[in-house]
């Protein structure tokens, strides 16, 4: 405190008040009226700059002095104004409101009315004196006895009430209020009444014309010659109420009295309804707000009526309402009928034929032309009548040659049969059997003619199609019953190698040498029979629809260089030569497709292109066109006849070419590559010249991926060496020669090998031996499949390393197993290479 005081002291008033002009002039006026002066004042303090609201007193003490007595009022001045701004919102929304308050106190005999209270009663403040007696005198006559019941309600029961009076206005205006009166008692007695007035006027005039528009709907709902019901409609799902309401009508048209079809729901009432038509009305209903339809429902005794309804959507009992209006058209129908019956026969021969039925004037221009007629011509029976065919045909020729017609049969007055072939203005050829006959007046004349026209276009096309359908299933006999001599050489010819020779290693003086050179026939004929059958199993994938797409990272550089590799002996012991061209880096030959498909397309066509070569070149590789990896292999072989080109991409096609190395196979493979082309979205084609070589076409997308993240492995090396020999395997195979033959492979790498039958015994023995290191899991067992077998197994097993071992050597299948919890997948045949390969990747030691 002192130290503030020290801080002021010296201080000029001007300064302490920061020159306030107000508070500096109070100062002057004290000074010279030697007077006492006081004031509200609110300003920043000069020290903490803090606004306060304060009194100031200045006194004049002689001789020259002013005393300045100061006292914070801040608080007290902010509590006014949140009070002030209260009383004002509570008034401005009682002024939108149309609310006024009043106090009557009954010990006192003394009213008060609040401001808005004066307002609504049209009166200025304190215009009278708002006394309890005024307040009744300004009551509708009628309305006066209201409050002498209501403070006898108050002072019996103790409890608020609420009541709604007329209130008068001058110029005879009559006013609607509602008064919420709360008492207050002391004692037991009543000593005070609190109201609030609320102006009603514009509700009481709203129900009073609900109350008048529903009097009159009820007048017209009963006097209404037609039958109406109403009844409720669940906005969830459509579904709708018993009748809750019935015109006398509606009862009477189907024999019930009002009580009782009030027990029904509208569908209960109606014949041979569907759900469609139940549907097409919510469709309607929802779209439109309404929906007409005719319908049969059923009489009290049993009879038909046939009515017409119109269903409304309306709200009733502030729920939303069906309001059905049914008129009977049973005498209407009946009418219609009879009048349907005689024109029966008509209009079945002129609407239900095919044929089109035409009747013409003397201009030739159409009088009638029937449905069919219509949908030939494409245009309505507007658009028709009155018009001949000159307007319809461009082609003058065939308009002369029409009239022509139509002239020679009206003056020779002779039926004729003409079959005409008309091109119209769609562009369709139609072909028509047309009988004209002569139309005649009364008197015999002819004044036009009536035809029938039927159209025979599609029997001509039906008659042609059967030629060639003739051809083609000829030429299909022909091609399938190649295919199926060339299959039977095909399998029969490795057939007899395997068998022909293993019976030859039974001789007891073969040598090792010629022992050595008849298995690797068998090892040739086996490689020639696998192949076979997976061109018959892909074909068949690919024709099923099954085939599917499994895209992976590919280097295709990579896939050339292995190309190269693997056919140069080949063509070497042949004398041709082969090379490739491969010119873009390893980043830029990585793309995103299906590796399987595109090394088989290049196969193929790599391997046709040797077996139809006897001397000069092959070549093989790619340019980069447009988006696309543009592969091509050259060679100069015999070469493919124009008129074959586009035929040997067909399947079975192969075995129709003369040349007799085309027998050497399924005759499939170009028709597995041309598929497997397109499913990767590109197209397949060939440049060839009979004698001189063929060069083999095919685009993939050039997908590129940014980054080569894929580790090749070797599995391919023949000459494997297993280190690891502590193993423990389980050999999970039905097959009695297939699990001879792998246990044989494992003898020499194992510690040892168990073996079961099927997927059941196979779970049991890995959960009773942990320490089993590989499984050699079967696809197809007997009791649990393979697959299940493993899922079972890796509930409790995440570590052993499992290989599944399949003969559905199909695309996709290496996928599937992993899917599966599979480590890696093996195809039979086994290639015992590939399964030391893998044992020595999973096993061997760095």
């Amino acid at each position: 405190m002192n130290g503030n005081i020290k801080k002021i002291i010296g201080v000029k008033v001007s300064e302490f008040y920061k020159n306030d002009p107000k508070i500096l002039n109070d100062f002057r006026q004290c000074l010279n009226q030697k007077t006492i002066i006081e004031r509200e004042i609110n300003y920043a303090l000069l020290l903490s700059n803090e606004r306060k609201y304060l009194n100031v007193k200045y006194a004049f003490v002689p001789p020259d002095l002013v005393i300045v007595h100061t006292e914070d009022i801040t608080e007290r001045k902010l509590s006014e104004i949140k009070l002030t701004n209260s009383e004002l919102s509570l008034k401005q929304a009682q002024e939108i409101a149309g609310m006024g308050n009043w106090d009557f106190d009954l010990i006192n005999n003394k009213n008060s009315w609040s401001e808005n209270c004066f307002n609504i009663f049209g009166l200025k403040p304190n215009e009278v004196d708002p006394t309890f007696e005024y307040f009744k005198s300004r009551i509708h006559p009628d309305d006066v006895h209201l409050i002498d019941d209501s403070l006898e309600e108050i002072s019996k029961n103790r409890i608020p009430v609420q009541l709604d009076m007329r209130i008068l206005f001058p110029l005879g205006e009559i006013k609607w209020f509602r008064n919420n009166i709360i008492p207050f008692f002391e004692g037991g007695k009543l000593v005070l009444i609190k109201g609030v007035n609320i102006d009603i006027t514009e509700r009481k005039k709203t129900e009073e014309e609900l109350k008048e528009s529903e009097h009159k709907y009820k007048e017209l709902f009963e006097v209404n010659t037609d039958g109406i019901t109403l009844f409720y409609i669940n906005e969830q799902d459509g579904s709708i109420s018993n009748i809750i309401d019935a015109n006398e009508n509606s009862a009477k048209m189907l024999g019930y009295t009002k009580e009782e079809i009030l027990q029904f729901n509208p569908n209960d009432l109606e014949k041979d309804k569907t759900l469609e038509k139940i549907e097409k009305r919510k469709f309607d209903l929802l779209t439109k707000g309404f929906s007409n339809f005719e319908t049969t429902i059923l009489h009290k005794d049993g009879h038909e009526i046939s009515v017409e309804i119109r269903v409304i959507l309306v709200n009733y009992n502030n729920r939303p309402s069906l309001m059905n209006i049914v008129r009977d058209i049973t005498e209407r129908k009946q009418a219609e009928e009879v009048i349907r019956q005689s024109e029966s026969l008509l209009r079945s021969i002129t609407e239900t034929t095919s044929d089109v039925i035409f009747v013409k004037d003397k201009e030739y221009r159409f009088l009638f032309i029937n449905p069919a007629g219509c949908k030939l011509y494409n245009k309505t029976l507007e658009e028709l009548i009155g018009k001949s065919k000159a307007d319809f045909h461009t082609n003058p020729l065939e308009v002369e040659k029409f009239f022509a017609d139509d002239k020679r049969i009206m003056e020779s007055g002779k039926i004729e049969v003409i079959e005409e072939e008309v091109g119209y203005a769609d562009g369709y050829i139609h072909t028509f059997l047309t009988t004209k006959v002569p139309r005649l007046d009364g008197q015999g004349n002819i004044i036009g003619l009536i035809g029938v026209a039927h159209d025979i276009t599609e029997r001509k096309q039906v008659e042609l199609d059967l030629l060639k359908a003739k051809d083609r299933a000829e030429e299909s006999d022909r091609l399938k019953s190649a295919f199926l001599a060339n299959m039977s050489h095909e399998i029969r010819t490795p057939m007899n190698g395997i068998m022909g020779f293993a019976e030859l290693l039974k001789e007891p003086q073969l040598t090792g040498e010629d022992q050595i050179n008849y298995i690797n026939i068998i090892q040739k004929s086996g490689v020639r029979m696998l192949n076979i059958i997976n061109d018959i199993i892909s074909i068949s994938k690919i024709e099923a629809g099954l085939m599917e797409v499994s895209l992976s990272e590919t280097n295709f550089n990579e896939q050339l260089d292995y190309i190269f590799t693997f056919f140069k002996p080949e063509t070497e012991s042949k004398g041709v030569k082969l090379s490739y061209n491969k010119f873009l880096p390893l980043n830029d030959a990585l793309i995103n497709t299906d590796k399987e498909k595109v090394y088989s397309i290049l196969t193929n066509l790599v391997k046709n292109a040797i077996k139809y070569t006897d001397k000069g070149s092959i070549n093989f590789g790619y340019t980069i066109k447009d988006g696309f990896i543009v592969f091509y292999v050259k060679d100069t072989g015999i070469g493919v006849p124009v008129n074959r080109q586009v035929a040997i991409f067909e399947r079975f096609i192969q075995a129709d070419i003369e040349d007799k190395r085309a027998l050497q196979g399924a005759g499939l493979g170009l028709a597995i590559t041309k598929a497997y082309v397109e499913m990767l979205g590109g197209e397949i084609w060939l440049e060839s010249e009979d004698g001189k070589g063929s060069v083999f076409y095919f685009t993939i997308p050039y997908v590129k991926v940014v980054e080569d993240t894929t580790v090749v492995y070797n599995f391919y090396k023949n000459d494997i060496e297993i280190n690891n020999t502590s193993l423990k395997i389980l050999v999970v195979e039905d097959d009695e020669i297939s699990d001879l033959f792998i246990t044989r492979v494992l003898d020499k790498i194992s510690k040892k090998v168990l073996h079961v039958r099927n997927g059941i015994d196979a779970v049991d023995i890995v959960r009773s031996n942990s320490d089993i290191d590989l499984i050699l899991m079967d696809v197809n067992l007997p009791e649990m499949d393979g697959y299940e077998a493993v899922r079972h197994i890796r509930e409790f097993n995440k570590d052993v390393i499992i290989i599944a071992q399949t003969a559905y050597a199909l695309i996709g299948e290496k996928e599937k197993a992993i899917e599966n919890g599979c480590n890696n997948y093996l195809s039979k045949p086994i290639d015992q290479a590939l399964l030391k390969s893998l044992i020595k990747f999973y096993f061997n030691n760095p």
